[in-house]
């Protein structure tokens, strides 16, 4: 026996349990164990027993099946038979009723006539006899045949139905086996067809993969041998394939970069105008493109070059040259259009026109979209389509917006100065104002009317370039004296006049110089007396005598400064103040001294008098190589009246003579 305590709760209980229940508890379980074991086995014999007696149904059924056909089959071949059998039985029965009837019915007429002849009824009787014969005859034939027929037709019909249903239970059968037949064969085919679709889908791309990789190795040798663009290939639908890169240049020169050929018409209802590629500079790079045109299918990618070579011989390739153009005249063209549309809108435009400020006032209607209209060109120029219809939208009346416009135009006078490292001059520039207040120009603009007129003024800088003194053109570039007589004190007055008028001007790199423009006026109101002149070859007074010398001072001290004569013109009688050939006349309103700064810095023109002398320099900044310079004048032709002069200028370097350059061929008076 064992003990076992429960401490679950505060009084201790013993329960006592013998060895005996324990294992009768064991026993008790194993019997359950073995019991559900044997039940288990049991259900799975059952199971298997039913599985054998379905099998064995099954094949019951079907040899019942099979022997219901056999004998269906076996009925319908009976059935056949006894038709045939029937038929003939019919045939012979109806053979036998003829041949009896012709034997009775002759025997009757027989008879009939032996019993008439005495009586001389003969014919009477033969007539009636045969007509008697002949409804006998009639009538055993018709029941006879009415019986036998009969007969044939219910045992034919009885045949039929037998036959008829036997094989309708026969075709049952066999069109449930043709449909069983039929739906095996279905998924067999189905499964037949889902096996061999991968396998063609996959035969048809290896012959692609084959055919593909044939084709462009063809046409990567072909490529890799030859020095010409591929096939396909074209430039702004210009063919360029199979030339080589000089040809295709040419070619391409030939068209796209041709102005004559490449124009552009730009169409709007019966409006009409054209665009050339000349008319806004266009060019386009022709050199760059055919490069491009001629590496492709030549890079180091095999594959990648055999596909762009196959996809431009079957598809084509047109490649897009750039176009590089001038902005400026492509906006002058456009609003060269919109002045010649009438019913196109018009913003509000303003011009300076000396001191007055035009502004013509906006107007409403269609204006021209800019940016579409220079992207259709370009295309137009970049392709055989050389036409397009003129992009416009609707736009409104806009209002003047006139603090815009003044911000724009106004400009703070800017004062010379100068940089000394490097040394560098930088000439005034005056500014722009408007003469009447903003709230005053505001309310001009409030009249409607299509165009205004603002008063401007100009501002003048402080500091001008010719107020920068000797330390901005530290150099003599060149110089000139001439002296005179001071017997004529009014001459004398016209030569310092001229001269102050001329000096401290600066003339900026680029500039040209014109002396007749500073002298301005050569009248008594400015100043000039009446003095000795020439005129049309002989001597004679007018006002202004004297300036002549000034300008020539001046033109043999531009020469020596190396700068460059735009304009000089020869006295008609030789002075007595420089040689033969190398004068300056002037007269205001017909001939002029200019020359033009042709140096890198600005120069500046120093003119004084001394008593019986004028002197005029150059003054400016020398640069790195200077010449010296000078004048060569010789007579090469002469008579009583006149003689000519030829005049050259010599540049010397480090005392050897660089240059000589013919100036010019003069004719003279003598006096």
């Amino acid at each position: 026996m064992e003990e076992k305590r429960d401490t679950s709760g505060d009084t201790k209980v013993f329960k006592i349990i013998r060895r005996e229940d324990i294992e009768r508890e064991k026993r008790r379980q194993a019997n359950e164990a073995e019991k559900a074991k044997q039940m288990s086995d049991v259900a799975k014999a059952r199971q298997e027993s039913q599985a054998v007696k379905i099998r064995e149904v099954n094949i019951a059924a079907k040899a019942r099946q099979a022997t219901q056909a056999e004998k269906i089959k076996q009925a319908n071949m009976e059935a056949k038979a006894r038709q045939v059998s029937n038929a003939a039985k019919l045939k012979k029965v109806n053979g036998e009723f003829k041949s009896n009837q012709s034997a009775e019915v002759k025997k009757k007429i027989e008879a009939i006539n032996k019993e008439n002849v005495s009586t001389g009824k003969v014919d009477k009787q033969n007539s009636t006899s045969n007509t008697n014969s002949n409804i006998i005859n009639n009538k055993t034939l018709s029941s006879v045949k009415e019986n036998s027929n009969n007969k044939t037709i219910n045992n034919s019909r009885v045949i039929d139905n037998k036959a008829i249903n036997n094989a309708k239970a026969s075709n049952e059968i066999n069109s449930n086996k043709l449909n069983q037949n039929n739906n095996v064969t279905e998924e067999h085919s189905k499964l037949q067809n889902s096996k061999e679709k991968p396998l063609k889908i996959l035969l048809v791309l290896i012959i692609i993969i084959l055919v593909a990789t044939i084709l462009s190795t063809v046409f990567g040798v072909i490529n890799l041998n030859t020095n010409k663009i591929i096939n396909g290939v074209k430039v702004n639908d210009v063919k360029i394939a199979n030339m080589t890169k000089e040809q295709a240049i040419e070619e391409l020169n030939n068209n796209i970069n041709d102005a004559e050929k490449n124009i552009v018409t730009i169409k709007r209802n019966d409006y009409q105008t054209k665009i050339s590629l000349s008319d806004i500079e266009g060019k386009f790079d022709v050199e760059s493109i055919v490069n491009e045109a001629y590496n492709i299918g030549r890079a180091n990618d095999v594959i990648g070059n055999n596909y762009k070579t196959i996809g431009a011989f079957v598809i084509g390739k047109n490649l897009r040259a750039n176009l590089t153009y001038n902005e400026e005249l492509l906006e002058e063209k456009i609003k060269e259009i919109s002045l010649e549309m009438p019913d196109l809108a018009m913003d509000s435009t303003y011009v300076i026109d000396g001191n007055k400020l035009i502004i013509k006032n906006s107007t409403a209607g269609i204006k021209i979209q800019k940016d579409n209209f220079k992207q259709s060109l370009i295309n137009a120029l970049s392709s055989s389509q050389k036409e397009f219809e003129l992009p416009i939208e609707k736009a409104e009346k806009q209002e003047i917006d006139i603090k815009k416009i003044y911000d724009e135009v106004y400009k703070q006078p800017v004062n010379a100065y100068y940089t000394t490292n490097p040394l560098k001059v930088y000439k005034e520039e005056s500014g722009l104002d408007f003469a009447i207040s903003i709230e005053e120009a505001e309310k001009l603009l409030k009249e409607n009317k299509t165009e205004y007129e603002i008063p401007l003024k100009v501002l003048k800088p402080q500091i001008t370039i010719a107020d920068l003194g000797d330390a901005a053109f530290p150099d003599t570039l060149g110089t000139f004296t001439t002296t005179y007589g001071t017997a004529d004190v009014n001459r004398n007055a016209n030569i310092a006049l001229a001269a102050q008028s001329i000096n401290s001007v600066v003339v900026m790199p680029g500039e040209t110089f014109s002396y007749n423009d500073l002298i301005g006026e050569c009248s008594t109101a400015r100043g000039y007396k009446v003095s000795t002149v020439y005129l049309n070859g002989e001597l004679s007074t007018g006002i202004g005598g004297g300036i002549c010398q000034v300008s020539t001072t001046l033109y043999n001290a531009v020469l020596r400064a190396n700068l460059e004569i735009v304009q000089r013109r020869n006295h008609s009688l030789g002075v007595t103040y420089v040689p033969a050939g190398q004068d300056a006349m002037v007269n205001i309103g017909t001939s002029d001294f200019k020359f033009k700064n042709n140096r890198e810095y600005p120069v500046k023109v120093i003119a004084y008098v001394n008593p019986g002398s004028v002197t005029c320099a150059i003054k400016g900044i020398k640069q790195e190589t200077e010449y010296e310079v000078k004048l060569e004048s010789r007579t090469i032709e002469k008579n009583d009246v006149r003689y000519k002069v030829e005049t050259y200028k010599v540049l010397y370097l480090n005392g050897n003579v660089v240059s000589r350059t013919w100036l010019s061929t003069d004719t003279y008076k003598y006096h």
